[in-house]
């Protein structure tokens, strides 16, 4: 299990953080994007390099 999370910039105002723990003692991604009003979480299990590839 991590014990280190890591945030990743990708692009304008969308980030990931990796090494999430999990209550299943897995290690989770999320991604995060941040707008004007709000910030959407994203929990799709993907890469930094998944990410970086759309």
């Amino acid at each position: 299990m991590a014990l280190c999370h890591i945030i990743h910039y990708l692009n304008h105002n969308v980030y990931v953080v990796t090494g999430l723990s999990h209550p299943a003692r897995i290690d989770v991604n999320a991604g995060f994007i941040r707008t004007n009003n709000s910030i959407v979480h994203i929990d799709a299990e993907m890469t930094v390099s998944n990410g970086n590839s759309h």
